[in-house]
């Protein structure tokens, strides 16, 4: 790991002055579920539109400090051509002048981690590469910061997305930018993982916040409750007192004004769909097989009639 205090003037790999985004971030991937993602959080607006790079069956990349933003499209297309992290972060780096102002971090598909901090990167600068994911950072509080990125990521549960997360708050409450707070991002590809059978599972942004870390947590919980998925054992069928609970809540936001009889009928069944995506919760119901996903229902009730 590299890095000295002091202010340095880099390049781009064109000559040109570079964006300089000081900032931490987590890159990792899950060979089970083939995702690959990216958390981030930086002094610096909106800092989700210039650091993470990620295409599903490919990788994932982080740039930071003084920022080559071609680097990121270039990055994925020579992971995407059968380069390894290492291999690809090696040759973005092959004549670019401004190298020694670079902080590129990468995993690509097969989990083969790599990262580089040049040495005029800000310091505290470095970062710390394990299996399957790298964290990294510059104009950092110390290297504590990475240190307890990785312990937290490496001991966390959960899925990809609630394991960056992990990692991220880790790093900010040890520190994180120096300089302060303004901005987190999270995103997460998968190949037909995300919305409509998209691959973008997840991509939330904080770009300007006291609190970006906490606000971009909050964000993922509601990401989660409205696009989440249930197991078997956790879809309520929509009958009974479950649907009748549904047929009151319509009428509370007025929707509905048939009878409360917790029966499927063609009244009820069309006024239910229109509910349902007038609340983003379509995801959550199927109405093939009529029914509900626990989470969403549990919400629903406590909101309109608690």
């Amino acid at each position: 790991m590299i890095g000295f205090d002091g202010k340095q003037e880099c390049y781009r790999s064109d000559g040109r002055s570079g964006y300089s985004v000081h900032t931490f971030s987590l890159v990792a991937c899950d060979l089970a579920t083939g995702e690959a993602g990216i958390a981030v959080a930086s002094k610096f607006l909106a800092v989700g539109a210039i650091v993470p790079w990620a295409l599903p069956n490919v990788g994932v990349l982080a740039l930071q400090a003084n920022v080559d933003v071609a680097h990121g499209p270039r990055g994925l297309d020579l992971m995407r051509g059968g380069c390894s992290a290492s291999e690809a972060i090696g040759l973005l780096l092959h004549e670019d002048v401004g190298g020694p102002g670079r902080q590129i971090a990468a995993v690509d598909s097969k989990g083969r981690a790599a990262a580089y901090t040049g040495e005029a990167c800000s310091g505290w600068a470095g970062h710390r590469v394990g299996a399957t994911y790298s964290c990294q950072g510059n104009l950092l509080a110390g290297d504590m910061v990475v240190s307890a990125m990785a312990r937290e990521f490496e001991r966390s549960e959960g899925d990809l997305s609630l394991r960056l997360l992990a990692g991220l708050s880790a790093a900010d409450a040890a520190g994180g930018d120096r300089r302060g707070k303004q901005s987190a991002a999270l995103l997460v590809v998968g190949k037909g993982r995300g919305y409509g059978g998209g691959d973008q599972r997840i991509n939330l942004r904080v770009d300007d916040s006291p609190e970006p870390v906490a606000e971009l947590i909050r964000l993922h919980q509601l990401h989660m409750l409205y696009f989440g998925t249930s197991p078997a054992i956790d879809r309520l069928q929509l009958q009974g007192v479950t649907l009748e609970r549904l047929q009151r809540i319509m009428r509370e936001v007025g929707t509905y004004s048939g009878a409360i009889t917790g029966l499927m009928d063609r009244d009820t069944l069309d006024q239910l769909e229109h509910f349902v995506n007038a609340e983003n919760f379509e995801m959550r119901v199927n109405f093939e097989d009529q029914t509900i996903d626990r989470p969403a229902y549990e919400h629903l009730v406590a909101r309109f009639l608690a």
